[in-house]
């Protein structure tokens, strides 16, 4: 069975926590964040800001055009 890309942030978010084998509180506390703030986020209730987008290209090495690209077109990153 192939492996579904990301095509949204919170669904990057859970391929890097599956890549890790992390927890979500063990990726929150890696990100510096709040175990609710991160569920927030994973479940659409939440969006990523600046701040948040920072941490995850340096924490998670996740690209930033990904990032811009899928911030801008599925609405979920304030600036």
């Amino acid at each position: 069975m192939p492996i579904k890309v990301p095509q949204l942030i919170p669904e990057m978010i859970e391929f890097k926590m599956y890549e890790k084998k992390m927890k979500q509180r063990e990726m929150a506390q890696l990100l510096e964040v709040p175990e609710t703030r991160l569920s927030e986020i994973l479940r659409g209730k939440r969006r990523v800001n600046l701040a948040m987008a920072k941490t995850l290209r340096n924490k998670l090495k996740i690209d930033a055009d990904f990032i811009l690209e899928h911030a801008y077109n599925h609405n979920h990153l304030i600036f």
